[in-house]
């Protein structure tokens, strides 16, 4: 196998790369390589995406294309100190780079970089494979025209000259082949935004109080959308997919008599299970009774990438800047002075490649950020890790995050057996801006999201299939619903009252006191009129909502009976009104509260007086 040599990018002015062909570009917080070294053998297969699995020729080795490899690193680190490209765009350019040279070693054509004039020779006859390929339709044409731009570029600084290469005829980049990112069904957000914050909210109370195993966390972590109870064993399985030795309902080690009966007649070797269950025994004892133990450590790590995705969709921001924010001691106290920027938003401030940078984040997200900050204090210890998101090594040891950490989110969580919808960050940004671009002006879509308008109006307002459908129902229901609004009733903060000042508890158990003006005492009051329309469901789903991160999040002892009591009571209303309009309805206005934060009026205050009293 042919060994190599990380070259960190980007290298200093005085930089040397002692043997050409071993050069294989990083960059720090990037979680892709380029292999630069390999262009000094011309006979090479490295169309395996496996890099072990790569061939060179040893024979075929040159030292002519030395210099050149020199001069392509001194060259990308000028894009990225002199241009201020990102790692990502470095890399493309090089991909650009790539594919020319594929082309002409392939070909046997002679790449002579010593010829200004006989490169740009060979690059035209590049450049019309590649019209031509476009023209079959086995390529696309802004692909092509993005890698022969790269290309030009990349010449033009080698041989110092910005003219070189003008004469070409190239492809330029086409508006009509632009395709505007595809919003995903709100379904697939809401289960991954849920699946995923009380997988972390679940994880991080594991880890941080700490509790012992077997720990059950409830959540959409099944094929369908529904809540379904997952217990994590002590040996980093769960209940979904556990093996043998293990109760996948209590989640605990079988006895010796469980899993003789179990297995029947494959049990050969009892004096050996009899042994193998003993030391499953201890080590479930030895897991629950160490707060530093291999399958803590991995749940913690999960917990963080969990706590990525639903930041990444709660902000909308592009993958590697949100891997570039960086962590300092000064950031609790600019979470709790965080300015409003939007009802129910706060613009935080953070730190990304030393520059200011405000993300604007729901006030129901503040406090997973601060929960999240304890998570990673622990998580990290004593050791210096520069980014505010943060990953694991092989050894389970805090590195700093790469733009990866999703896809190695979607392979923990299928080892463990949870299957969410793949959504990435390219995704989780047009819905983003999916719900900004219908409650704000594009002007204002465009300054939070961070781009121009002309990106905001071309790439991200096409909106979804689903959203059509839904906005030309609503119209249409609309033109022949008729008013079932009583004017006789007065409105209260869950919805209307039919006889104000007389409070008649529905059962004399109610679980909590019955009286006017206390908000929540209404829903157990026989004058209880909750309308079937959308501004009494905001109102309940709005009560639902405050009474749920009260009952999650608070850090004080609260009355759980009585909360999760109001909450049984919300939902069997729904579930009534739910006879008498669309389900997808109510749906539409649940999403609209737990994702967006429209909540009602009244409950808004409520909640914001909660999180500034520190109650969540």
């Amino acid at each position: 196998m042919r060994q190599t040599v990380d070259v960190v990018m980007p290298v200093p002015e005085a930089y040397s790369v002692i043997d050409p062909s071993m050069a294989m570009l990083t960059w720090p917080g990037y979680g892709r390589k380029f292999d630069l070294g390999k262009f000094a053998f011309f006979n090479r297969d490295t169309s395996n995406n496996k890099r072990i699995k790569h061939y060179f020729s040893p024979h075929s080795k040159t030292d002519i294309r030395d210099e050149f490899i020199r001069k392509v690193i001194k060259l990308a680190s000028t894009f990225e100190t002199v241009e201020a490209l990102r790692p990502a765009s470095v890399y493309s350019r090089l991909a650009g780079l790539e594919a020319f040279l594929d082309w002409a070693d392939k070909n046997r054509y002679p790449v002579n970089l010593n010829s200004s004039y006989r490169m740009e020779l060979l690059v035209e006859r590049y450049f019309a494979h590649g019209i031509s390929e476009v023209a079959l339709g086995a390529s696309r044409n802004n692909g092509m025209a993005q890698d022969q731009g790269s290309i030009l570029s990349i010449f033009r600084g080698i041989f110092e000259d910005e003219q070189w290469g003008n004469r070409l005829r190239r492809l330029r980049h086409s508006k009509s082949d632009t395709q505007p990112t595809e919003v995903p069904p709100t379904t697939d957000l809401g289960v991954l935004y849920a699946a995923c914050k009380q997988l972390f909210v679940g994880i991080s109370n594991l880890i941080l109080n700490p509790e012992n195993f077997p720990h059950s966390i409830t959540g959409p972590f099944g094929p369908d959308p529904e809540s379904i109870n997952v217990i994590f064993m002590a040996d980093g399985r769960t209940s979904l997919k556990s093996n043998p030795h293990w109760n996948e309902v209590t989640g605990l080690p079988r006895t010796y008599a469980e899993l003789r009966d179990s297995i029947g007649h494959k049990y050969k070797y009892p004096r050996e299970t009899a042994h193998n269950i003993h030391s499953i025994h201890r080590r479930t004892q030895l897991v629950s009774s160490s707060v530093d133990h291999r399958p803590r450590r991995e749940l913690a790590h999960t917990a963080a990438y969990c706590f990525g995705m639903i930041l990444s969709q709660a902000s909308g921001w592009n993958l590697q800047p949100l891997c570039d924010l960086e962590f300092d001691s000064e950031l609790e106290g600019r979470i709790s002075k965080a300015e409003v920027s939007r009802q129910l938003f706060r613009s935080i401030k953070f730190r990304a490649n030393g520059n200011e940078v405000f993300i604007e984040l729901p006030v129901s997200f503040i406090p997973l950020l601060r929960r999240f900050l304890q998570l990673r204090s622990h998580i990290v210890g004593e050791a210096k890790i520069r980014t505010l998101l943060i990953a694991q090594d092989r050894y389970l040891s805090p590195r700093e995050i790469t733009d990866t950490f999703q896809t190695r989110l979607f392979g923990k969580l299928a080892t463990l057996g949870i299957e969410l919808p793949r959504l990435f960050s390219r995704k989780l940004r047009a819905a983003k801006h999916d719900r900004l671009i219908r409650t704000e002006s594009p002007k204002v879509t465009a300054e939070v999201m961070g781009q121009s308008l002309q990106t905001t109006l071309m790439a991200y307002s096409n909106g979804s299939a689903e959203a059509h459908r839904e906005e030309m129902s609503a119209y249409l229901k609309g033109l022949e619903r008729a008013s079932t609004r009583q004017q006789a009733e007065n409105e209260i903060a869950t919805g209307h009252c039919g006889s104000r000042n007389s409070p008649t508890p529905i059962s004399p158990s109610a679980p909590v006191q019955v009286a006017c003006g206390t908000g929540v005492g209404c829903l157990f009051c026989m004058n209880f009129r909750p309308h079937a329309d959308e501004k009494d469901i905001r109102k309940l789903l709005s009560c639902r909502k405050c009474l749920s991160l009260t009952l999650e999040l608070s850090p004080t002892p609260t009355n759980d009976d009585g909360l999760t009591s109001l909450i049984k009571r919300i939902d069997d209303v729904l579930s009534t009104i739910e006879n008498h309009m669309p389900s997808s309805e109510i749906e539409r206005i649940r999403l609209d509260v737990y994702e967006n934060g429209n909540l009602d009026p009244y409950w808004e205050g409520k909640l914001s007086q909660l999180i500034e009293l520190g109650i969540i």
